[in-house]
């Protein structure tokens, strides 16, 4: 079957977007097609900085960003260049000269008598007019960017849900897990090749890929045949199952035992004297059983969704980590107007929250009566 591939091309598509590629061609010595104010980058200097050549060409194109040449001219120490712009004494410029040890830029700047403002690290803006300024050691120079902080495992990382020793930092949003998983759930595996580092272990929910799929997967990623497995089972696919010769697991064995086909359980058993069970404790790969993988409702509604948003993070549909749920938003989005406005009266008079459980209802049908 023949595929093709769609590129998608991001240049134009948001403002946002333009201007990091924008920037990112100024990094990579071209100079881009700039029409729009919105477009135009702020820092031109990070992760790494253009040839003087460019950034000189840059300025005879675009005057308007020429603190922000100087600026990189203070990281890059192109002190030629910085004298030729003939900016005023500008204090940004002369924190970054003096935190890249630009001896000559920084003390160009700090002999003057008067220094300047000319751009805005919190809204990574450029003043159309220079105005009067001191230093006050809130430029966020290029050393401060390469700043990483560590995070310590806890004691019971063990006893988590999520498993923070598979990546580096807590934070560490593994977003590329659930995209290759659901293109695998909708059959497609050009994402998947022997190299992929990003492995799913939930290919199953909220659908299931077809079998031809499933016997692809595992002759590109054999690694994957855990994961595969639970697959068969859960959708019955007992031909491809026969194929993958699968070592019996906890995971496998609970679904092979809810299974309505015994030969699941009956292969798998039969396995253990020779291959054991494999046990997971505390992993990414401990997982509800699909049957329980309903999505979470909730009956409390939040006080101010866009002030306080909020997640589950125990409960809801598990994706090879925290499982996070959605219901709480959903559910006072979905309330009507003058409900909300009671909610946070109730919340904003007292702290009191409306649950709509028995008790809440048996009111309802008590003034009903009345």
């Amino acid at each position: 079957m023949k595929t093709t591939t769609k590129r998608i091309v991001l240049r134009g598509l948001l403002p946002i977007l333009t201007r990091a590629l924008n920037a990112r061609d100024i990094m990579s010595n071209k100079i881009p097609d700039i029409s729009d104010p919105d477009e135009f980058p702020y820092c031109i200097w990070y992760p790494e900085t253009a040839t003087e050549v460019t950034y000189r060409a840059l300025a005879g194109r675009y005057p308007q960003v020429k603190y922000l040449i100087g600026r990189a001219c203070a990281v890059a120490g192109y002190v030629g260049l910085f004298h030729e712009l003939d900016l005023l004494p500008q204090f940004h410029i002369a924190e970054e000269a003096r935190e890249n040890q630009q001896w000559e830029i920084n003390d160009t700047i700090m002999k003057a008598d008067i220094r300047f403002n000319a751009m805005n690290d919190y809204t990574l803006t450029v003043f159309s007019q220079p105005i009067k300024g001191c230093l006050n050691g809130d430029t966020a120079v290029r050393a401060y960017l390469d700043i990483k902080t560590k995070f310590k495992a806890p004691p019971d990382l063990d006893d988590l849900l999520y498993d923070g020793g598979r990546r580096t930092s807590h934070f560490d949003i593994t977003e590329d897990d659930p995209i290759n998983a659901r293109f695998i759930m909708n059959n497609d595996l050009s994402r998947i090749t022997p190299e992929t580092k990003h492995l799913p272990y939930c290919i199953w929910y909220t659908s299931v890929p077809h079998p031809s799929t499933c016997k692809e997967l595992f002759r590109r990623v054999p690694s994957m045949k855990p994961a595969i497995a639970r697959a068969c089972i859960l959708a019955n696919f007992p031909e491809t199952w026969d194929l993958l010769d699968a070592d019996p697991d906890e995971n496998s064995m609970m679904d092979a035992r809810q299974s309505h086909n015994p030969k699941y359980l009956r292969d798998l058993e039969s396995k253990i004297p020779t291959r054991g069970c494999r046990q997971f404790h505390g992993s990414k790969f401990r997982v509800v059983p699909r049957h329980c993988m309903f999505d979470y409702t909730s009956i409390d509604p939040t006080t101010n969704v866009s002030h306080n948003p909020c997640t589950d993070y125990l409960v809801g549909v598990p994706y090879n980590g925290r499982p996070a749920s959605m219901a709480q938003i959903e559910l006072t989005a979905a309330l009507p107007h003058e409900m909300k406005k009671l909610i946070k009266e109730l919340w904003e008079r007292d702290y009191t929250t409306l649950t709509f459980d028995d008790e809440y209802y048996a009111s309802l049908r008590n003034k009903g009566s009345q």
